[in-house]
C-alpha cells in the first residue's frame, strides 16, 4: 500500500462502517447514485498540486480502551514536530441529557415518550474507556481536505464538528470547481454510548434535497429526497455523518456489530471491522494511524486515522475503476490547529 510502511495483521474482512466518508465523497463526486453529482475536470483542466508537508503538534491521545489491541507504531522523529498542551478532560454528559433535544418537526408528538428511550443493542454499556473517550473528545474538530480524482483536483471537503451541553453538529460541506456547494448536515445528542442523531439534511447549493428524521420516541425513521419514506429505525442507527464519528469514539465497542444507517435517500445495515494500527508518512513525518479498510466489487477504500489525535480521519483512498484520494491538508482541535499544508512560498517580484 502507498505511503504505509508498516501495518498490523488486518482482521476479518467486510465493508466498513468507517469508510463511509469516502463513500459519501464518492456520493458527492457523483460515483454513487445517492447522492447529487459533481461534475468532474477533465484531462488537463486542474491546476498543478503542490507537494503536502505539515506540521504535527502531539495533543493528548483519546483513550485507546474501545480499539481492539494492534501493533504499535513508533513515529519516526518528524521535521518541525512540536508538542502542545494536552486537550483539556471535559466532563461526559449525562444519559438523560440525551433527550434534551428533540426533533422540531415532532416535538410534540414524541416529548412525552422520549424520556425511556429503548438501550442500544449495538453497543455495550459503556466502559470506562468509553466515558474516557466522549469525555476527552474536542468540543469542536475540523478537518480540510483536499480531494483528488486521480492525480487531478477535484475540490475541497470541510468537515466540522461541534458538541455542547450534550448534543452534537457535524456538516460536511464540499466546495467544488464545477458545481454548487454542497452541504451536509447531522445534530442529535451526545452521551457515553456516542451519538444519538435526531435529524440529518443534504442541500445542494441553497435546495434542501435529501433528509432524514429520526423518532425514538416511536422507533420510525423518516427519510427521502422529494417524497417522505419510513422505516423502522433501530436501536443505535446512526446517518452517513454521525456514524463517522461514532467509530472515532466507539470502534472497539462496534467492531463485529452491524448498524443501521440511512444518506437521507437510502437505508441499509451496515457491518464494521478494523484492520489495525499502521504507520502513513505525511509530509517528512510518520504518523501513526489505525487503518481500515474494504473491498467491495473490485474497488478497495482505505481509510487512515489519527490514533493520537481523536481518531479523526487523515486520509481516504478509494481505488478500482477510479481512484478517489482525500488529504487532510488541516487539522483543527478546539480552535489550535494541529496539522496544516503551509502556503507555497512565492518567488521574488521579477523571478
Amino acid at each position: 500500500m502507498a505511503n504505509c510502511s508498516a501495518r498490523s495483521k488486518p482482521g476479518p474482512g467486510g465493508l466498513l462502517g468507517l469508510a463511509l466518508l469516502a463513500s459519501l465523497l464518492l456520493h458527492l463526486l457523483g460515483l454513487v447514485g445517492d447522492w447529487p453529482g459533481l461534475a468532474l475536470p477533465a484531462a488537463g483542466d486542474s491546476p498543478a498540486l503542490q507537494p503536502l508537508s505539515a506540521t504535527l503538534r502531539t495533543l493528548a491521545p483519546a483513550s485507546q480502551a474501545d480499539l481492539s489491541p494492534a501493533r504499535s507504531v513508533s513515529p519516526a522523529k518528524g521535521h518541525g514536530a512540536t508538542l502542545r498542551v494536552p486537550v483539556q478532560a471535559k466532563a461526559a454528559p449525562a444519559a438523560d441529557e440525551d433527550q434534551a433535544a428533540v426533533n422540531d418537526n415532532r416535538a410534540e408528538a414524541s416529548a412525552g415518550a422520549e424520556s425511556s428511550p429503548a438501550p442500544s443493542p449495538v453497543a455495550d454499556p459503556p466502559a470506562a474507556g468509553a466515558d474516557a473517550a466522549v469525555a476527552t473528545f474536542p468540543a469542536q474538530a475540523s478537518v480540510r481536505y483536499e480531494v483528488l480524482y486521480g492525480v487531478l483536483m477535484a475540490g475541497v471537503a470541510d468537515l466540522d464538528w461541534e458538541s455542547r451541553d450534550g448534543q452534537y453538529r457535524i456538516v460536511l460541506t464540499l466546495r467544488s470547481l464545477f458545481s454548487p456547494t454542497l452541504r451536509y448536515t447531522s445534530e442529535g445528542t451526545l452521551n457515553a454510548q456516542g451519538l444519538r442523531p435526531l435529524r440529518f439534511e443534504a442541500h445542494r447549493g441553497d435546495t434542501r434535497r435529501e433528509h432524514a428524521e429520526f423518532d425514538w420516541a416511536s422507533h420510525t425513521l423518516h427519510y427521502g429526497d422529494r417524497d417522505d419514506k419510513t422505516a423502522e429505525l433501530e436501536d443505535g442507527a446512526q446517518d452517513i455523518l454521525s456514524l463517522i464519528f461514532q467509530l472515532a469514539l466507539r470502534a472497539g465497542a462496534l467492531e463485529g456489530q452491524t448498524v443501521q444507517m440511512t444518506t437521507g435517500k437510502k437505508v441499509y445495515r451496515q457491518p464494521v471491522s478494523i484492520d489495525g494500527e499502521a504507520a502513513q508518512n505525511l509530509a517528512g513525518h510518520t504518523l501513526a494511524t489505525v487503518q481500515v479498510s474494504s473491498e467491495a466489487r473490485g474497488d478497495r477504500t482505505d481509510v487512515w486515522l489519527a490514533r493520537d489525535q481523536h481518531h479523526l480521519p487523515l486520509r481516504i483512498r478509494r481505488s478500482g475503476d477510479k481512484i478517489i484520494d482525500q488529504r487532510a491538508i488541516r487539522v483543527q482541535l478546539d480552535g489550535v490547529t494541529i496539522l496544516e499544508r503551509p502556503e507555497p512560498e512565492r518567488l521574488p517580484h521579477g523571478h
